[in-house]
């Protein structure tokens, strides 16, 4: 239930040809004219305003006042997306958590300099967090996040609480080199349990290079989210019943 889209488009429009908007999760690269044709994508599928998500992830250099009425009723297009550096390898230590919420709060300053209110300012942002091999570390590093990121978002006096929160996008990652070809399986696996279990909003998983080609390494990699998204429909109802 989620595309990424890597690079820049001169037009998206083929790309979600028959796609139903309200169903999705869309991850862009920079970009901005893509908002225009989303949303009227959204009108023709008579999707609500709230039902559409999606991440320009724009430069944060970017000026984007004449949008501020454009997406104030689509609380969840997200137009900045705010990164914990690039994939790293598994046994590097964790140093760009606290460069990322130093930016996040640098691009609310802007947001609201560029006349948006808090509380939408914070629907505006999201994250982009690269994981490592180390599973509790990353369940306890995503949720201290969340932690962090509500108390700077606290220091601008929100009116709603929804406005702590964030949206979390985990990535997995891999490094350079592997000592087998299906390790990085085993890896991708690991992290995607790490970024469920801490919370994500979504999940990223590049796909691995397996000796027998890109049309199997994809397969494994979907199959790996539909595992994970039942085995928490299973919790879920367990804990309900």
């Amino acid at each position: 239930d989620g595309v990424e889209v890597s690079g820049h488009l001169a037009d998206l429009s083929p790309a979600l040809d028959g796609v139903l908007l309200a169903g999705i999760d869309l991850q862009l690269d920079g970009a901005q004219g893509a908002l225009g044709m989303l949303l009227k994508r959204g009108e023709e599928q008579d999707a609500q305003p709230g039902d559409i998500s999606a991440c320009l992830g724009l430069p944060h250099d970017a000026d984007v006042r004449e949008l501020k009425d454009r997406v104030a009723k689509h609380p969840r297009i997200r137009l900045f997306s705010v990164s914990d550096g690039p994939g790293r390898h598994s046994s590097t230590p964790i140093h760009h958590t606290g460069e990322a919420l130093s930016q996040g709060k640098a691009l609310l300053q802007r947001l609201l300099a560029q006349g948006y209110p808090i509380d939408d300012a914070c629907a505006r942002l999201q994250f982009r967090l690269h994981l490592s091999d180390d599973l509790f570390l990353e369940v306890a590093r995503l949720r201290a996040f969340r932690e962090a990121w509500a108390t700077i978002v606290d220091g601008f006096k929100p009116e709603h609480d929804c406005s702590h929160t964030t949206w979390i996008q985990a990535v997995v990652t891999y490094p350079v080199e592997t000592g087998s070809a299906h390790e990085d399986l085993i890896r991708a696996t690991l992290q995607a349990v790490s970024a469920i279990t801490g919370g994500c909003d979504g999940l990223t998983i590049p796909t691995p290079v397996l000796p027998e080609g890109d049309a199997l390494a994809r397969r494994v990699v979907r199959n790996i989210h539909h595992l994970l998204r039942d085995a928490h429909a299973g919790l879920a109802g367990t804990a309900n019943s």
